[in-house]
């Protein structure tokens, strides 16, 4: 059984849609967040919804049960190369909106983590549903790998010192890892006098 991708809102591709059409529509069609690739070529493919954590969040006992669904990742490529990414984010009205396009090193790492996830045995028995985690203040980006049965993270390179990119993580494994550095940060505020 392949991997089970979520049907996303039809707003949200059709904001990501509509901003790749746009950027096709002007004079400097290849953008750098899409790789320098021609907009027309490209193709949205394998959404899965986009979940953050804040430190608080993660230090509470139960992260993955305080995670935000916020929007929308796709994945831009043609028929042979995944050359970027698309972000939508849902506003407070409910409404999905285009937010970005990233061509960085998460896009290839989430192409070989999914390869990853895809080859795990699980997915031959059950449903796996791969979403997206990050935790913005540690620079933390996983692939979450929901199961009925269990859930795995698979963290995207670059990792945070102390993690390994690519690995498969129970959560309580890889928050427990992260602990320290979110209790380091989780004080540093508008009054922290401590920086530079």
């Amino acid at each position: 059984m392949p991997l089970q991708f979520s049907q996303p809102p039809a707003e949200a591709s059709a904001a990501v849609t509509s901003r790749l059409e746009a950027v096709g529509e002007s004079p400097q069609a290849t953008s750098r967040a899409l790789g320098g690739s021609d907009p027309s070529g490209l193709t949205p493919s394998s959404p899965h919804e986009v979940y953050v954590l804040g430190l608080d969040d993660l230090l509470s006992g139960d992260a993955l049960g305080a995670a935000r669904m916020t929007g929308w990742r796709y994945l831009l490529g043609d028929d042979a190369t995944t050359v970027s990414s698309a972000e939508t984010v849902v506003t407070g009205g409910g409404e999905h909106r285009f937010a970005r396009f990233n061509s960085g090193p998460f896009v290839a790492s989430t192409v070989a983590a999914l390869q990853t996830v895809a080859d795990l045995p699980q997915v031959e028995t059950e449903t796996i549903v791969p979403r997206l985690l990050t935790v913005p203040a540690l620079n933390l980006m996983a692939i979450w790998v929901h199961g009925s049965a269990e859930d795995l993270l698979v963290p995207l390179a670059p990792a945070p010192p102390g993690v390994e990119a690519g690995r498969q993580y129970a959560p309580t494994e890889l928050f427990a890892g992260l602990h320290e550095q979110a209790l380091s940060q989780a004080g540093i505020g508008p009054e922290d006098e401590t920086g530079g």
